[in-house]
């Protein structure tokens, strides 16, 4: 039994619904620290009954109606001014759009976690019905991984950029004592001359 298998069952949708980051670190908690195996709400009763057989816990007997209901994400186009705060809060990288233009969701791809209402500054998302089936666990693991690498990308690129700027004002500010110190010492030399 090990984590990647457990990761494997479950839905990969990282809406953290299980109180977890996502499912991986929620397949981690199952295994290490003997976690409930009824946490996952959008896998429901079959995910949870795959991790049993797994991992032999039995399960809990409030199952009968264990699922998250099935919802996707809208965003009204009227509303939206592309601030770009919902695609850097989504986790399976379901919106589309760019600065200043408008977002739009990939449906086939939105797992209606939610994650990114809050983060919406003007409140021009909801959350609607929907009778689509979650979108593959697989694809959904890979644009989860393809969103965590641009993400760590990101960041090193931008500790980068703060570090060159660091150098350069360093640099910048030693230049400018030197400068300061010289022209003291012509000072001191000019008056040393004077008298």
């Amino acid at each position: 039994m090990s984590v990647d298998r457990i990761n494997d069952i479950l839905p990969q949708t990282q809406c953290t619904l299980c109180g977890y980051s996502g499912c991986k670190p929620y397949a981690k908690a199952i295994i290490d620290d003997n976690e409930s195996i009824d946490k996952c709400l959008p896998g429901g009763l079959q995910t949870a009954q795959s991790i049993a057989a797994l991992t032999s816990q039995q399960l809990p007997d409030h199952l009968d109606e264990f699922k998250k209901p099935n919802t996707k994400v809208r965003i009204d186009p009227n509303e939206c001014i592309g601030c770009t705060k919902c695609i850097q809060a989504c986790p399976v990288n379901a919106i589309v759009g760019g600065p200043r233009l408008m977002h739009d969701i990939i449906s086939d791809l939105c797992t209606g976690c939610d994650l990114c209402i809050p983060h919406c500054p003007v409140d021009c998302m909801d959350v609607v019905s929907s009778n689509a089936s979650l979108p593959d666990p697989d694809y959904l693991k890979l644009q989860h991984n393809l969103k965590l690498n641009t993400d760590e990308k990101q960041r090193n690129r931008r500790s980068s950029r703060i570090q060159v700027t660091k150098d350069r004002t360093s640099q910048q500010t030693m230049s400018l004592i030197e400068l300061a110190i010289q022209k003291a010492k012509e000072r001191k030399g000019h008056t040393i001359e004077e008298s």
